[in-house]
């Protein structure tokens, strides 16, 4: 029992700390919580001492008490490495607050570890004589259109790349009035003739439980595996919970594709956490992959369902009622032996594997297991 305790406990870790990577209103917030929001391209950056200094000259300014066509200093609280990798003239989206002491801290967005441009979110470069954007009507849509104008770097630029992350990266259903501006901006990137835009926005929508994107990811998968930001798509495999006949299917078929891929993963761990009844045929199938980590989280989703472990959900995860087991009917005495939550040694998979198997034939009827 322990060792399912510790396994789950290594589970409901990595898919709270996923959950908080992605929660989907970070940009909503630095604009609630910013001084001020500006448009501005580095002029210097001073890291002999720490706080690293930077000097900005802004050319427009969304919200707070800074003048366009004006040059201001600013403190990064983050690392000093992270301020020495700031790209040469760096147009940045800055969100800003008042410092402790006096004048303006560049808020880190992105972490104080992370490079400065992960909080410091790259746009485009100025060209000579070209005239600011107008304002739109809140903070957070002047936030949205300006980082979607830089969509087009992203293919040799990774600060570039990062600010458009953290923009997909943000939830419609959490926003009002700039709900629309972000749905349009994912729908057109979800046609994109770029595959990494493309791959980040059904990113986006799989996050937020949406089929469509899970099907056209199914429906895209050899192109989209050319992305350089699968990691993004892995982390939101991982983070779906939907019962959708339709996710679950291309959580199935992703986990047993012959194609080698790093989406394979990430699909039978959602699988094994979901573990309701309706994934079991998802979950028998993955007893016969080719690859021993996949068989095991097969073993393991089987092992969940039968001892009645609560689908993880960021709420069960916080409360840790994903603890609560109920062990259902269809826990027999032939399978018994065979639950765990640990992986399995080499020399045991195959009484296991045969184990689970001939507990699937004999509850066939009642799982409507595939063939």
């Amino acid at each position: 029992m322990k060792g399912l305790r510790r396994a789950l406990l290594i589970g409901v870790f990595c898919f709270c700390h996923n959950l908080e990577a992605t929660q989907g209103k970070v940009l909503q917030d630095a604009c609630r919580l910013a001084a001020s929001v500006v448009l501005g391209t580095v002029e210097t950056v001073v890291v002999s001492s720490s706080p690293a200094k930077i000097t900005i000259r802004v050319d427009s300014v969304i919200s707070g008490p800074v003048a366009a066509n004006s040059i201001i200093s600013a403190t990064w609280p983050g690392s000093i490495v992270a301020a020495r990798t700031t790209p040469s003239r760096h147009r940045a989206l800055w969100f800003l607050s008042t410092a402790r002491s006096s004048g303006w801290e560049i808020m880190p967005i992105g972490g104080t570890n992370a490079p400065l441009f992960a909080s410091a979110l790259a746009i485009p470069p100025l060209k000579p004589n070209e005239a600011t954007s107008a304002v739109p009507t809140s903070c957070i849509e002047s936030v949205l259109t300006v980082l979607n104008e830089g969509a087009s770097y992203i293919e040799g630029s990774f600060p570039h790349l990062t600010a458009i992350e953290m923009l997909l990266q943000e939830d419609p259903s959490l926003l009002s009035t700039a709900a629309p501006v972000l749905t349009k901006i994912v729908a057109a990137h979800r046609q994109s003739v770029s595959i990494d835009l493309k791959a980040l926005a059904i990113s986006a929508g799989i996050r937020r439980q949406d089929v469509q994107s899970m099907s056209q990811l199914r429906a895209e998968l050899p192109a989209v595996l050319k992305s350089k930001v699968l990691h993004h798509l892995g982390l939101a495999l991982v983070a779906w919970r939907s019962t959708d006949p339709e996710g679950l299917a291309v959580l199935g078929a992703l986990a047993t594709s012959s194609i080698e891929n790093p989406l394979r993963r990430s699909a039978a761990d959602a699988l094994m956490m979901i573990h309701t009844k309706v994934t079991v045929p998802q979950l028998a199938r993955l007893l016969d992959s080719k690859d021993a980590g996949i068989r095991g989280v097969g073993i393991r989703g089987l092992s969940m369902f039968v001892k009645g472990v609560p689908v993880l959900t960021p709420t069960n995860a916080q409360t840790m009622q994903f603890l609560n087991e109920t062990p259902n009917e269809f826990l027999d005495d032939g399978i018994a032996h065979f639950v765990t939550f640990n992986s399995v040694a080499l020399e045991k998979e195959g009484e296991f594997t045969l184990a689970w198997k001939l507990w699937l034939n004999r509850h066939a009827n009642k799982l409507a297991v595939l063939d």
